[in-house]
C-alpha cells in the first residue's frame, strides 16, 4: 500500500518484508523457505518518487544526412511489480525454472539462515521448488525494484536529397526520413517496462501486469514545393 503518514515522505510504500537476521540474512523457516513477517505486515519498502528525471536531445548532422536523438531516464524510485508476483506464483517466469531441473520435491536450497539452537547458521534444508515459488506471492518485499532506467526513447534518421535531383521533380527540397521510438531499455527490473507504474494519480508504483511498451518504427517524406 501507498501510505500519508504524518511526519513520513509522501509516497511511501508499506508492506510485508522478509524476515532477517541481525546481519541482514533471510531467515528461512524448518521447510526451508523464507518467514513471512506475519508480525510487521506494514514495514517500510520504500518510496515510489524518484531522485531525479532527465533527458538529452540533440541533432547531429554530416553533409546530407541527420540523427536526432532523445534519450531520458529516471535515478531511483521504488516499483511493486504484479507481473513478478502473479509470474513466479504460477511458474510462468524464467526464474521459476531454478529448482525444477528434476523434480518439484525437494529440489531448491534457497540462500538464507536458519534458526538453530539459538544461532543462525546457513540453510542447508532444500525446499519444494512449486512452494517456493509460491510462497514468495504473500511477501511484498520479493516483488520490490529499484525503478531507475534509460531509455532511447526516439531516433531519426534523414537525408536531405540533393537539389539536383529535387529541382528535376520541380521541388525546392526534400527529405526522407526513418524514424523509432522507444528503441531501447535499459533497466535492472526484470520482465517489465518500469516507466509504467507511473501515472499523474496518488498511488503510483504499482505494476498491475501491464502490456509492454510499443516499439514503433516509421518513416516521413517531407517535400517542400
Amino acid at each position: 500500500s501507498v501510505e500519508a503518514r504524518v511526519g513520513e515522505e509522501y509516497g511511501a510504500m508499506y508492506g510485508r518484508q522478509y524476515v532477517r537476521d541481525p546481519d541482514g540474512n533471510i531467515v528461512l523457516g524448518s521447510n526451508g523457505r523464507p518467514l513471512n513477517s506475519s508480525d510487521n505486515p506494514n514495514g517500510y519498502l520504500g518510496n515510489y518518487n524518484p531522485d531525479y528525471t532527465w533527458g538529452f536531445r540533440n541533432r547531429f548532422e554530416y553533409g546530407p544526412l541527420s540523427a536526432h536523438v532523445l534519450i531520458d531516464g529516471q535515478k531511483g524510485g521504488t516499483i511493486y511489480s504484479m507481473t513478478s508476483r502473479y509470474g513466479q506464483r504460477s511458474g510462468v517466469l524464467v526464474e521459476t525454472l531454478q529448482g525444477r531441473e528434476n523434480s518439484y520435491a525437494d529440489s531448491l536450497i534457497v540462500e538464507g539462515v536458519q534458526l538453530v539452537d539459538g544461532q543462525y547458521v546457513e540453510n542447508t534444508t532444500k525446499a519444494a521448488a512449486r512452494d517456493y515459488w509460491r510462497g514468495l506471492s504473500g511477501i511484498a518485499e520479493a516483488h520490490i525494484f529499484d525503478a531507475t532506467y534509460v531509455k532511447l526513447r526516439e531516433l531519426r534518421v534523414g537525408f536531405r536529397v540533393p537539389q539536383a535531383w529535387t529541382s528535376r521533380l520541380g521541388m525546392a527540397s526534400a527529405e526522407v526520413a526513418v524514424l523509432g521510438r522507444n528503441l531501447a531499455l535499459w533497466s535492472d527490473v526484470p520482465h517489465i517496462d518500469p516507466e509504467t507504474a507511473f501515472n499523474a494519480g496518488n498511488a503510483q508504483g504499482f505494476e498491475y501486469a501491464q502490456m509492454p511498451t510499443a516499439r514503433t518504427i516509421g518513416f516521413s517524406i517531407v517535400l517542400t514545393p
